[in-house]
């Protein structure tokens, strides 16, 4: 026998004593009247009373372990999704493994333990199971969501509110729900003290499966311009493959094929050329054919859209100091159908050269340099190139960086630093801060933010080319220059000697978003060697190539495409079903008066989805609003201007809604995600000669921690009927004395 005191002890036993105490001297005292026989009698009465009351206040009895009331409870939780129909198990499929396992359980089981049943694909199916009935069941459910299941049955517990002492999960692991967490439902399960064993059924197999994407889904293109439409195809095989790829119109109609040869498990690109004949967006597909034995043919075809604009990007070519250079980039800006260029060069100190889009020549000796962003409007590029400060005025400079920041306009730095001495402030359009002057040699290597970017793999080949390396070497202006924050490094150059990658890379073209515009410098001199002295025609044709790809890129990776008002900007390009996606809209120009909003036209396939209102932005040139579709499938986003009653098509972007992974796109067991999964719950990986000994173990240390500190119960001694009697006696008798002898 212990004590379990209703209060701390040392508190318990001072009080105690002191109402003992004054008990008792009440007792002698109210009884002083009567005769020393009776006196003592009801001073004892009174002591007994106080003495039993005092000790059941500290509450004599025992801890004792209540007899188990029921058995033990477990979850069995079957897969029952069609990756589980895959027969790689014993000459039988997973769901038959399965279905023997849980009959094995219920032998073993026997009067021991209780086992609850539950099925589940996307979820618990029908609620709980019984053997008789999962015997009749067959693998179809069209997906696998373990997280969701899990969460159902912690939800649930065991039947009748009593604890579950734990899950067996038996499946293969395979799970079709987009980012799955096995981590925070086993968290989920640790807090609830239920720990979850997995067991893991199947066998991994080669997946087949062939895979096509397009490098820009939105493509910009001129009419009755070629345009590159530029892919990848990607292959899981086991040997080399040469495949057909289609270019396909959005009704089906055949345009052209190419054949790719594949590496076993490689990748390489594909591409296809295009002449629009007139403005507007057309849509197509890259196809290739199913191959038999692929396990996946969703990922066969690829939409996209090709953005015909009818307007010339306009290009202003400014040089202070004009050289080789200059002139060979004018005469290739100029050779483009898709440009029309404004030049103005400084002859002396103060005489300059105008060349206007017709080729028109004019010696004048006034600067006619725009003075205003309203003027720098009338073109879409600047391109300036060495000694443009010598058209600089604070006032000039002002505009340029407003035609920039406000108008959407880009600027080119077309040979490096463009100033002699001081920028005067147009050091903070560029995207590089300069160091000191060092010229060397090194090779010409795109990078993959351009390809990212859509100049390379798209305007130009792509970063795995050979092309690249049998371009001779560039000379850059500056080896020793920093990039400012949020730059981009879209072309590289590798210094000739240099063994290390890092310490040879040197940026030779890079773009920088300046407020609604970008600037782009180009850090390489003598460019015009390669036309002028090319040591192949290959090298002559990429000269022109290159710059005319560059300066169409800056026309059309631009947020403000030419022509138009209003920039799309999505915050995805691609996004799951019911996952809304940011819409941002932008207006050219600066803040002024309240306008009226845009709005936005979703289609698919040239039908009507919905129209969204946009809700005001940061300022008064921006707007916002979010777009979450629930099918499947790509979707063009376009602008709607107020008041556009031309039918002209706005500012656009695609959207693809991918499906959920199929449930058989891959049947390879994941024996990793259940791994994580048990670990998080606090159980195990098991096999089925090893469930066993797991459960057991379960229910030893559950019934050995409840013996030590868990479920022990108090038992006290005080609760007996004749305990009560006795003080109800005692004072009862007192009471009976006092009275008999005239005492209150």
């Amino acid at each position: 026998m212990t004590f379990n005191p209703i209060a701390p002890l040392d508190q318990l036993v001072l009080g105690l004593i002191l109402v003992l105490a004054c008990g008792i001297f009440l007792a002698w005292r109210g009884s002083a009247k009567l005769p020393a026989r009776l006196r003592w009698l009801v001073v004892g009465l009174r002591s007994l009373a106080l003495v039993v009351l005092a000790l059941l206040a500290l509450n004599p009895g025992s801890w004792r372990q209540p007899e188990a009331a029921t058995k033990p409870r477990w979850m069995v939780m079957l897969d029952r999704s069609a990756s589980m129909a895959t027969a790689d198990v014993d000459g039988g499929s997973r769901w038959d493994a399965a279905r023997v396992l849980a009959r094995n359980l219920e032998k073993v089981a026997g009067d021991k333990r209780e086992l609850e049943w539950l099925t589940f694909g996307n979820g618990v199916e029908g609620g709980r199971q019984t053997p008789a009935l999962i015997e009749t069941l067959k693998a179809d459910s069209s997906g696998t969501d373990a997280d969701r299941a899990l969460d159902t049955a912690l939800s649930w517990g065991g039947a009748g509110g009593r604890a579950c002492s734990g899950v067996v999960l038996i499946s293969d692991g395979r799970q079709t729900k987009p980012d799955s967490d096995p981590a925070a439902i086993g968290l989920q399960a640790r807090a609830q003290n239920v720990p979850i064993f997995t067991l893991t059924l199947g066998k991994p197999r080669e997946i087949r499966d062939i895979s096509l994407r397009v490098m820009r889904p939105m493509t910009i293109g001129f009419v009755k311009q070629p345009v590159r439409i530029q892919g990848e195809v990607s292959a899981r095989w086991g040997v080399p493959l040469t495949v057909e790829v289609q270019l396909l119109t959005r009704s089906g109609t055949p345009v052209a094929t190419n054949r790719v040869n594949l590496a076993a498990d490689g990748r390489a690109p594909v591409s296809f050329t295009l002449t629009p004949a007139q403005a507007g967006t057309e849509s197509y597909q890259l196809r290739i054919p199913v191959r038999e034995g692929e396990d996946n043919a969703r990922n066969n075809e690829v939409p996209f859209e090709v953005n015909v604009l009818d307007r010339k990007i306009r290009v202003l070519l400014a040089e202070g100091l004009p050289y080789w250079d200059s002139k060979f980039l004018a005469r290739q800006l100029r050779r483009q159908p898709i440009m029309q260029v404004s030049g103005i060069y400084r002859i002396t100190a103060d005489r300059f050269f105008r060349v206007d889009p017709d080729g028109a020549e004019e010696s004048i000796a006034d600067i006619v340099f725009p003075e205003t962003a309203a003027g720098l409007g009338a073109y879409d590029i600047v391109v300036l190139g060495r000694g443009s400060d010598y058209f600089m005025t604070p006032r000039r400079l002002d505009a340029l960086k407003e035609f920039v920041s406000e108008q959407g306009g880009s600027v080119v730095f077309a040979r490096g630093k463009p100033y002699v001495n001081q920028g005067d402030g147009m050091e903070d359009l560029e995207p590089v801060e300069w160091g000191k002057a060092q010229a060397v040699e090194c090779r010409f290597r795109p990078r993959a933010e351009g390809e990212d970017a859509g100049l390379f793999g798209g305007l130009l080949p792509g970063l795995q080319d050979g092309v690249w390396g049998r371009l001779p070497p560039v000379r850059c202006s500056h080896s020793a220059l920093e990039l400012k924050s949020f730059a981009q490094v879209l072309v590289e150059g590798r210094r000739i000697g240099r063994e290390s990658e890092v310490e040879s890379a040197i940026p030779l073209v890079v773009s920088h978003r300046y407020g609604k515009g970008m600037t782009v410098t180009v850090n390489v001199e003598g460019f015009w060697q390669w036309a002028f002295f090319p040591s192949s025609p290959e090298v002559a044709e990429m000269y022109g190539e290159l710059w005319a790809q560059l300066l169409q890129w800056v026309g059309t990776y631009a947020d403000f495409l030419p022509g138009h008002d209003y920039a799309l900007h999505l915050s995805a390009g691609t996004t799951r079903p019911g996952v809304p996606v940011r819409i941002q809209v932008r207006r050219r120009g600066a803040n002024g008066s309240p306008s009226v909003p845009p709005g936005i036209r979703v289609t698919r396939q040239g039908n009507p989805v919905q129209d969204l209102v946009l809700a005001p932005g940061n300022d008064q040139t921006s707007w916002e609003t979010e777009l979450g579709l629930d099918q499947a499938g790509s979707y063009r986003v376009e602008v709607v201007p107020p008041g556009n009653n031309s039918g002209r098509p706005g500012a656009a972007a695609m959207l693809v809604v991918q499906p959920p992974p199929g449930e058989l796109d891959d049947v390879n067991p994941d024996p990793a995600f259940m791994a994580r999964l048990a670990e998080s719950a606090g159980g195990r990986a098991v096999t089925p000669s090893t469930l066993e000994a797991a459960m057991t173990a379960v229910e030893k240390a559950r019934q050995t921690h409840d013996t030590q500190v868990g479920n022990a119960v108090w038992a006290p001694a005080w609760d007996r009927g004749w305990i009560a009697l006795v003080v109800m006696l005692a004072l009862g008798a007192e009471w009976f004395i006092r009275r008999r002898n005239g005492l209150e």
